[in-house]
């Protein structure tokens, strides 16, 4: 790690959440008041005993030393910089991330490729030397990145320092690596070694700037000797002895990849400010007034609700959780979950809204096409919760037209009369889309829900009628004339035209029109090759809604009859999802929500783009192309996602991400065939 990367270990540990080994596990409560209790108590007693005992450090791949004196380098003087322990306490930490076994989880990576042993070996050895020791490289031999252990846990945590009275807590980052041996490691550095107390050392001297890192002796074998660093020396003294000993021994589920933010303890010492703070809002609310009194009134309720939603999120937040790790089977699960001290804001109550209504997908779900790049299902929450929201929302578009001195009063209040909900109270509600192709690039989006859609139709019958109006349509054409680049432009068309016969009776199709301008054409033609710009330069999109026996189904995109066919599919369940073995968990498990990313719609995509750059490398494209075409299962492996929520005094939200194997072997395969073809890697 360089210190130009200002701690890039954030980005790794949530970034590398498809790194991972194990059973995927359920999440414990690990609450601020059981830590710190744990602390307490392994604080009290000279040797760990099994209840305080750290349980995610493995054993180290080495003889661990940790009867070092305490000499500096030979031939130099000792100089004490003492590190301050008493300042950090569980209490403290803000965040914390643990990757158990980085070897295991990159060996299980490279399980999923073709490559040869020795490019995982060399990968192994650069993310060790480039990577881990990157922050030490300047005094230290090429042997120190050798005493860097894969098999000892990596982590990093931020932790407030609150010993500053009466202001507030500053955040200090940190992060600490597992050595094979302290010995070894003292061996390979250059620079000068100062002692800094509690078996902690100094690497450098203490007025260089940038990150700083230190040699920490084992206190506890299963711990073993760390690596520790921070980015800045002040920072280090305060935070070495607490990444080095303490934070080893906090306890997390056990999984190779876990984070934690924690807010509950420091919210409970200094949120009240913070809610004191936020309540200003509606003060400063009065900057964002313009005169008008409709949008003015619409500032100020928002700034106030704001800020009261601010200090009752507050009392609420409490922690947010991910792990991540292999089962088994091989699939990678991925888990994110919130958890809250209770739901007095609006943000909780709404994310808990229907907690209770769990169940397997619904019918409609399965009758979503074969062809799908991605699926999804869920029960709609009361779209009540959203009446304040909206009608602050109409207030401020009201007021902003009418400060512009646009459209007339009656416009004004329909056009805002637009922004509404128009789903019923906790139906099952599912969508799909897809067809992306170089013809079409938008692909199509359908969606199915279990009401009857009369508000649906009702809101695009009204998105017309007010559209078209005259006194509409002139306004908006002299908004153009005021801009010399659009004054010749035309319009866009929103109107209804004959829906198809096999979409049924009470059938509505709505085509929007766009005219492109001359000059857009051309740039369109230079930077998108193959995208269908007819001569005309008009482009049509439509939305087609239909009633159905078990609700009501809406499609959206370029090619009409695509959507009449996807409609009339769903309806008679015809290509549908239903027979696809890799979904049969939707039938079995019961969540809020779920979805399916299918990898081939990512290949699709990834398809356009290279149809439309042909001219720079041909061979390169056709060689891709060829290569997608050829995964060992197709990209049929769906990614699969689910949802859910709980109510009661501690409510919380989870959701849970599945790779599964298939998905995870064709990634692995095509990036095999690509490092061998176009990188260093030779064939075995």
């Amino acid at each position: 790690m360089t210190s130009t990367c200002k701690f890039g270990l954030v980005g790794l540990f949530v970034g590398m959440t498809a790194a991972c080994g194990g059973q995927a596990p359920q999440l414990q409560n690990h609450s601020p008041a059981t830590v710190a209790a744990s602390s307490a108590q392994e604080n009290s007693k000279k040797s760990p005993s099994p209840s305080t005992a750290p349980v995610a450090s493995p054993a180290s791949d080495a003889p661990v030393d940790t009867m070092v004196s305490d000499s500096g380098v030979q031939g130099q003087p000792i100089e004490t910089v003492q590190t301050r322990p008493k300042t950090i306490d569980s209490r403290d930490r803000m965040f914390m991330a643990r990757w158990k076994a980085p070897r295991k989880t990159l060996d299980t990576l490279f399980g999923f490729t073709t490559l040869p042993r020795k490019m995982s070996s060399k990968a192994l050895d650069g993310f060790r030397r480039e990577f881990l020791a990157g922050d030490v490289r300047r005094h230290t031999s090429k042997a120190f990145a050798d005493a860097i252990s894969l098999d000892k846990p990596l982590e990093l945590a931020v932790v407030a320092d609150t010993s500053r009275k009466r202001r507030m807590p500053k955040p200090m980052m940190g992060y600490s690596v597992g050595l094979r041996s302290f010995s070894k490691a003292k061996a390979a550095v250059t620079a000068r070694l100062t002692p800094m107390g509690d078996g902690v050392w100094l690497i450098g001297d203490e007025d260089e700037y940038g990150t700083r890192c230190a040699l920490a002796k084992a206190k506890r074998p299963r711990i073993g000797p760390r690596l520790v660093c921070s980015e800045r020396l002040r920072t280090l003294k305060k935070v070495a002895w607490y990444l080095a000993h303490k934070l080893p021994t906090e306890r997390s589920p056990n999984v190779d990849m876990y984070a934690e933010l924690t807010m509950r303890s420091l919210l409970d010492r200094f949120g009240s400010k913070l809610a004191q703070q936020a309540k200003g809002l509606s003060a400063l609310s009065r900057e964002g007034h313009v005169g008008n009194r409709k949008f003015d009134k619409g500032v100020t309720n928002s700034a106030k609700v704001l800020g009261d939603e601010v200090g009752k999120m507050i009392k609420d937040a409490d922690r947010v959780v991910m792990t991540a790790n292999f089962r088994s089977s091989g699939d990678l699960a991925v888990n994110f979950g919130a958890d809250f001290a209770g739901q007095r804001s609006w943000l909780v109550q709404t994310l808990v809204d229907g907690a209770e209504k769990r169940s397997t997908a619904p019918e409609m779900f399965w009758r979503l096409p074969s062809d799908s790049a991605f699926l999804s299902y869920a029960r709609a929450g009361d779209p009540a919760r959203f009446n304040g929201i909206l009608m602050t929302v109409r207030t401020l578009a009201e007021g902003a037209l009418e400060k512009a001195q646009v459209f007339s009063a009656r416009d004004r209040a329909d056009l805002a009369s637009l922004i509404r909900m128009t789903n019923t109270a906790y139906d099952p509600v599912v969508s799909a889309s897809g067809g992306t192709t170089r013809s079409n690039p938008f692909g199509w989006v359908l969606t199915g829900s279990a009401s009857k859609g009369s508000k649906s139709r009702a809101w695009l019958t009204d998105l017309v009628r007010i559209y078209n109006r005259a006194t509409v349509q002139s306004q908006l054409r002299r908004l153009l004339a005021k801009d010399p680049e659009l004054k010749k432009v035309k319009l866009p068309t929103v109107r209804r035209v004959p829906s198809s016969p096999a979409l049924g009776r009470g059938a509505l199709t709505v085509k929007l029109e766009l005219t492109l301008p001359k000059k857009l054409i051309a740039e369109m033609k230079r930077e998108m090759e193959g995208f269908p710009v007819p001569p005309s330069g008009k482009l049509s999109a439509y939305i087609v809604h239909a009633p159905d026996k078990a609700g009501s189904w809406m499609a959206a995109g370029m090619d009409q009859r695509k959507l009449v066919k996807l409609i009339t599919n769903a309806k008679r369940g015809k290509m549908s999802i239903e027979s696809m073995a890799s979904l049969s968990s939707f039938k079995t498990e019961k969540h809020n929500s779920g979805g399916a990313f299918m990898l081939r719609g990512l290949i699709d995509r990834i398809q356009n783009e290279i149809a439309q750059n042909t001219t720079k490398d041909p061979k390169k494209v056709a060689f891709v192309t060829k290569l997608l075409k050829q995964l060992p299962n197709g990209g049929k492996s769906p990614i699969l996602v689910f949802g859910d929520a709980k109510r009661g005094a501690k409510p919380g939200a989870k959701m849970q991400m599945v790779v599964q194997k298939g998905t995870l072997e064709d990634i692995g395969w095509f990036l095999s065939r690509m490092a061998l073809k176009f990188g260093k890697a030779k064939r075995p």
